[in-house]
């Protein structure tokens, strides 16, 4: 079953949903900043914790974005997009996967509302790891074609590459090499030019030409 806002958490981005604030805003691109580096060296107890904070925030970002002038909408979707992906990915560090995949369509959806394709991309992408990972590297392979797909309208190479590299496990899992090679060549050739390209939103920190090495092992 999905997570539900609790406590005073809840309470507070209730209370305080009813004018958009900015301040709020940047508040709760700090939690995703936080959240995404240390996630994968925290344990049960401390993610169920920051799980109930980051949909505290998700709330709020959701109903801002409804009250929101136009130009604010899609920041606050977009942030509310980006907090559902995280609540997901701290649902998969749980092994609670059917709430990861909840999760993952919400922000899905929540990142088209906002026209936010880079999102789009890495949500697709979280998603098809998240298949190829339950042993259903079809899915996976669905799911990262999308996401080479949006990729391609982002005009960064992170994405491109990342996308690539998500295809790349799913067709790999599928036992399908040719294709695993061809996107892997793919990966390679788009990290060339990484040093050169705007790095797009900070969700993308981790990937590099040593996460791409990293798991060619």
């Amino acid at each position: 079953m999905p997570y539900q806002p609790t406590g005073r958490r809840a309470a507070t981005a209730v209370t305080f949903a009813a004018a958009v604030s900015r301040e709020a805003w940047d508040i709760a691109s700090g939690i995703l900043s936080r959240n995404r580096r240390a996630v994968d060296a925290l344990a049960g107890e401390l993610i169920r914790r920051r799980t109930q904070s980051a949909l505290a925030h998700r709330q709020l970002a959701t109903t801002q974005a409804q009250v929101a002038a136009s130009p604010y909408q899609r920041r606050a979707l977009s942030i509310a997009a980006e907090l559902s992906q995280l609540v997901g990915w701290f649902c998969f560090n749980l092994g609670e996967y059917r709430n990861a995949q909840h999760y993952y369509d919400e922000a899905r959806t929540l990142a088209h509302d906002a026209h936010n394709v880079e999102l789009v991309t890495y949500v697709l992408c979280t998603m098809g790891h998240l298949a190829t990972w339950q042993g259903k590297p079809r899915v996976g392979i669905d799911h990262a074609i999308a996401a080479q797909a949006w990729a391609g309208q982002t005009a960064n190479p992170k994405a491109e590459a990342y996308a690539a590299d998500i295809a790349a496990r799913a067709f790999a899992a599928d036992h399908e090499a040719d294709r695993c090679r061809a996107v892997l060549d793919a990966e390679q050739t788009t990290l060339a030019s990484l040093g050169r390209a705007d790095p797009g939103l900070p969700l993308w920190y981790f990937y590099d030409e040593s996460f791409y090495l990293g798991h060619q092992q």
